[in-house]
């Protein structure tokens, strides 16, 4: 069973270092990261591509409508293909701790980090991961729908110009 972290207030990865070469074996490597990304509770993956070999996978996570009376819409968080991890759900803090530390570079709406080369970059790999999966958790937790206004309670406004 995977153990998520409880604290998401010390999240704290090492420096990546560049010029580590990449082991034949690195395609094990990004399966182990896909699998466990899999065992995850609530996500779904699509296939982008064609039949055969697919180009790249897009991960949501799609939250318990059993709760509320409206269903949320799934939520983006990553997609992995051949330039990497596209990362969404972490917060600007965290963006900036990956993009300092030499894990990723920065894309339009996420973070794109580097596919990781060997077990120890799968655990960092992983630990982005799970942060990013335990924001978009809470965050969905915490969303609330606006409250709407009875009709007798908006304002009333006159028609009139007054000149």
């Amino acid at each position: 069973m995977i153990s998520l972290p409880e604290d998401n207030t010390r999240f704290q990865l090492p420096t990546r270092i560049r010029t580590k070469r990449t082991p034949a074996d690195s395609y094990l490597v990004r399966l182990t990261l896909a699998d466990r990304i899999a065992t995850l509770p609530g996500i779904e993956a699509v296939e982008n591509g064609s039949t055969t070999l697919p180009c790249s996978i897009t991960i949501h996570l799609v939250t318990d409508a059993t709760a509320s009376r409206k269903q949320t819409p799934p939520r983006m968080l990553c997609r992995l293909s051949k330039d990497g991890i596209s990362v969404h759900g972490l917060s600007n803090r965290d963006r900036h701790l990956v993009l300092s530390r030499g894990w990723g570079s920065l894309s339009a709406d996420s973070v794109l980090v580097h596919l990781p080369r060997d077990d120890e970059e799968l655990e960092v790999c992983w630990t982005i991961l799970q942060h990013a999966y335990n924001s978009l958790l809470n965050f969905s937790d915490c969303s609330r729908t606006p409250e709407i206004a009875a009709f007798g309670e908006l304002p009333r406004f006159s028609r009139t110009t007054l000149q």
